[in-house]
């Protein structure tokens, strides 16, 4: 009988063997698919989770385009802010045009006050014949302001009055300036008009027209 087991041996070793391969290949064969060689057209074996990964990856990407919700929020957020920001220089450069515009009122007031003073001023000085001082403070009040036709009218006074001075009994060709000036001032100053033209045509003048 022990001969009979020891010459079966081999045999039963065998089977076993066998039973366990196929035992494996059952388990493997549902991990392992066909697939076509590309270079070679050769049938290869692959497992199915090369076949899986793919998908995992994909569902990946989806997820993150699915979170490009989150930068359009921030996009919307940075927008208007930028709108509020905007609306707030403009209210502040509207304020600051305001201002500018009420400071330049202010300061051309304070020139028109200054102009008038100093017409005032040079008025007095014509008054008592201080001619000189009178040219100076009406030419001060034009320098504030030259729309102050009372300086205007006061000056040409002062000059043709400066210019009686300077023309002297000889009528001097030395008052032709000031009352030139004058009548620019004044188109209504007849005094310098009709000084004017005595100077013209003074004895001094007839003399030169003999002598050329």
């Amino acid at each position: 009988m022990l001969r009979s087991f020891y010459a079966c041996k081999p045999f039963i070793s065998i089977v076993v063997a066998v039973s366990v391969l196929t035992g494996s290949l059952s388990v493997m064969s549902q991990d392992i698919v066909a697939a076509d060689d590309i270079t070679g057209g050769a049938s290869v074996f692959v497992f199915r989770e090369s076949r899986k990964k793919p998908q995992e990856k994909s569902g990946g990407r989806g997820a993150r385009a699915g979170g490009g919700g989150g930068h359009s929020a921030s996009a919307s957020k940075l927008q208007t802010q930028l709108a509020a920001n905007r609306k707030r220089h403009a209210a502040q450069s509207k304020a600051n045009a305001a201002l500018l515009a009420k400071n330049r009122t202010r300061q051309r007031n304070a020139k028109i006050a200054q102009s008038n003073a100093l017409t005032a001023k040079a008025d007095t000085f014509l008054e008592n014949n201080a001619v000189d001082q009178a040219i100076t403070n009406y030419r001060d009040a034009l320098k504030q302001n030259p729309k102050n036709t009372d300086a205007s009218q006061g000056l040409s006074d002062a000059l043709t009055a400066k210019a009686v001075q300077v023309a002297g009994d000889a009528n001097s060709a030395a008052a032709i300036p000031l009352l030139e000036e004058a009548v620019k001032l004044d188109p209504r100053n007849d005094v310098a008009y009709a000084k004017l033209g005595h100077v013209y045509d003074g004895p001094s003048r007839a003399t030169k027209k003999r002598c050329r």
